[in-house]
């Protein structure tokens, strides 16, 4: 089963606030991430460089990497994600 980009935005909130400190943003697209039953993704990391979230691993499929990308754009509360997963 895979998530709509409306399932996606009906899943988070619109404007979500922004967590107090980096590594509890990083916690939140993490546990975002894995808990996206439908997001195939293995070896999920994120880290924030200058800035930037970053996030690494291995995606299923190029939909599955994007979906990805996506959750955690909208988790990250206006944060800028460079999405450096792998499709393999």
């Amino acid at each position: 089963m895979s998530l709509t980009q409306a399932e996606m935005q009906d899943a988070m909130p619109a404007n979500p606030p922004l967590p107090a400190t980096d590594p509890d943003l990083l916690a939140a697209i993490v546990a975002a991430l894995e808990g996206a039953a439908d997001l195939a993704l293995t070896q999920i990391a994120a880290e924030y460089v200058e800035g930037t979230v970053v996030l690494r691993g291995i995606a299923g499929s190029a939909e599955v990497r994007e979906k990805a990308a996506v959750l955690a754009r909208r988790v990250s509360g206006g944060a800028t994600v460079e999405n450096r997963i792998r499709v393999g």
